[in-house]
C-alpha cells in the first residue's frame, strides 16, 4: 500500500491522495481521541463531502493489531448495506499511522440527548429502538454480533434525532456456525447475564439483553443495573434484580413498553426474542398516545424520594443537566474500560468527570467509536472503490497476513 502525507484543513497546496486516488484534507484541531486513536473531521474534494477519519497510530497498536483487523473486518462487510449502520467508506495508511474513513453523525449520541433531555416519552423511544432492531436484525443476519449495544453507540445522524446510525464495532465478532464466544467483553451495565458463563458460551442474544436495557435507560432516564460496585452490579444483572419503581414515576409505562424490556431482559438467553421477532412485538407496531407529563421539576420532586440512593443520584444528576448543567469536554484515557464498567455512577456526577468516561459535549470519541458533531453528514461514497482496492491489495506479496478466522476474503494492512 502506498504510503502518503495528509494535507491539514487550511494549509494551501495540492492535497496528496490514497491509493485508489481519492484526495481527503483533515480539519487540524481533532474531533477526539481514544487510547489508540484520534478523531478527525475529513473532506473529500473529490465530491466535497465530509466523513471521519479514524486515525491510529502504528505505534500505539503494536499487539493490538487484531482489534483493529477486528473491526476494520465487521465494517468492511456491512459497509454501505444498511441505513441504520455505520459505514467504512475508505481506509489507507502513512509512514506512521493507518485511517479509516467512516460516516460522520451530527446530531450527537443518546446517552447525551437522554442525559440532557431526561427520560423520553414513548414515541420518540420507538422509533429509535426500532432502528436499532432492524440495525441488529441485520447484523445477526450476517453473522455479526456486536456485543457492546449501548446508548453511547447509538448516533443521531442529524440534529433532528429521527435516524440513528449504530457505530462501535471494536468489540464485534463474527460468528460460525453453532459458535458460542466466551470472553467476557462489552461494557458492564449493559452486559447480559449468560456473558459471565464462560464454560457455557454466548452468542447473538446478548444483544438483545442490551437493546433492554437501552430501552428501559431511555423510558426511565437512568438504566436498571447499576450499583455501587462491579459484584453488586453482576449480582443484580445474574439475578434479574430490576424494577418498574417507583410505581408514581412509572405510572404512565404503557404495558407494551413493559413487556418489551422484560422480554428483552430474560435471564434464559433462549427465551429472549430474535431481532426478527421483536420487530413485530406489539411496543413497536402500535401508535400509543404520548404522555400527560409534569413538568421536569415537579416529576422528578413527586417520585424521587422513593428511589434508592443510587438512582436518586443518577436521577438528581440527569434533571440537574436538563435544566442548565454543563461539563467541558474530556480526554479518553486508558483507564476508560474501567470507569465504564464501574456503571455511569461516577459519569452521572457533573464534579467527578474523569478521564473521559462521559462529557457532554458530542464531539468526545471513545475507543472505537465513530465521531460526532459535524456541520456536514453524508452516507453517501467517497468515490473509493473499497472493495477493488481490498483484492487489489489482497494479492500484493507486500501484505501482512493478519486476518482474522472469518469465512471470506479479507483485507491487509501493512503494521
Amino acid at each position: 500500500m502506498t504510503r502518503f502525507n495528509l494535507t491539514p484543513w487550511d494549509q494551501d497546496g495540492d492535497a496528496q491522495t490514497t491509493p485508489n486516488n481519492t484526495p481527503y484534507i483533515l480539519s487540524k484541531k481533532p474531533l477526539g481521541d481514544g487510547s489508540y486513536s484520534v478523531v478527525f473531521e475529513c473532506k473529500n474534494t473529490a465530491n466535497g463531502k465530509h466523513y471521519a477519519a479514524k486515525k491510529y497510530s502504528k505505534r500505539l497498536m503494536y499487539g493490538h493489531e487484531t482489534m483493529l483487523k477486528n473491526e476494520f473486518e465487521i465494517l468492511k462487510q456491512v459497509s454501505l448495506s444498511h441505513t441504520h449502520i455505520l459505514s467504512l467508506i475508505d481506509y489507507f495508511e502513512t509512514e506512521d499511522s493507518l485511517y479509516l474513513i467512516t460516516d460522520l453523525a451530527r446530531g450527537g449520541d443518546l446517552w447525551n440527548k437522554v442525559s440532557t433531555e431526561g427520560r423520553l416519552d414513548e414515541e420518540p423511544t420507538k422509533k429509535v429502538i426500532k432502528q436499532l432492531v432492524k440495525a441488529v436484525e441485520f447484523l445477526h443476519a450476517h453473522n455479526s454480533v456486536h456485543r457492546d449495544i449501548k446508548a453511547e453507540n447509538v448516533f443521531f445522524l442529524s440534529s433532528d434525532h429521527k435516524n440513528i446510525l449504530l457505530g462501535d464495532f471494536g468489540l464485534a465478532r463474527l460468528l460460525g456456525s453453532n459458535e458460542k464466544l466466551h470472553e467476557v467483553s462489552g461494557t458492564l451495565s449493559y452486559m447480559a447475564p449468560d456473558m459471565f458463563d464462560c464454560e457455557q458460551g454466548y452468542s447473538y442474544p446478548v444483544d438483545i439483553w442490551s437493546i433492554g436495557v437501552v430501552a428501559y435507560f431511555m423510558l426511565g432516564g437512568y438504566m436498571p443495573f447499576d450499583c455501587d460496585d462491579d459484584e453488586e452490579t453482576k449480582d443484580a444483572i445474574k439475578t434479574r434484580k430490576y424494577l418498574f419503581e417507583p410505581e408514581d414515576y412509572w405510572l404512565d409505562l404503557s404495558s407494551e413498553a413493559r413487556d418489551f424490556i422484560s422480554s428483552c431482559l430474560q435471564l434464559d438467553p433462549a427465551r429472549r426474542p430474535k431481532a426478527e421477532q421483536l420487530l413485530h412485538h406489539p411496543f413497536l407496531r402500535i401508535k400509543t398516545n404520548s404522555f400527560v407529563k409534569l413538568s421536569q421539576k415537579n416529576q422528578f420532586k413527586r417520585s424521587v424520594t422513593n428511589l434508592s440512593a443510587l438512582q436518586r443520584e443518577q436521577i438528581t444528576s440527569i434533571f440537574g443537566r436538563a435544566n442548565g448543567g454543563s461539563s467541558s469536554n474530556l480526554a479518553h484515557s486508558n483507564s476508560i474500560d474501567r470507569r465504564l464498567e464501574r456503571g455511569r455512577l461516577e459519569s452521572l456526577n457533573k464534579d467527578n468527570l474523569l478521564d473521559g468516561a462521559y462529557c457532554l459535549s458530542p464531539e468526545t470519541v471513545s475507543l472505537f467509536t465513530s465521531p460526532v458533531g459535524s456541520a456536514s453528514v453524508s452516507r453517501e461514497s467517497s468515490g473509493a472503490h473499497l472493495y477493488d482496492d481490498i483484492r487489489m491489495y489482497d494479492a500484493s506479496p507486500h501484505k501482512s497476513n493478519l486476518s482474522l478466522n472469518a469465512p471470506r476474503h479479507s483485507a491487509s494492512f501493512v503494521l
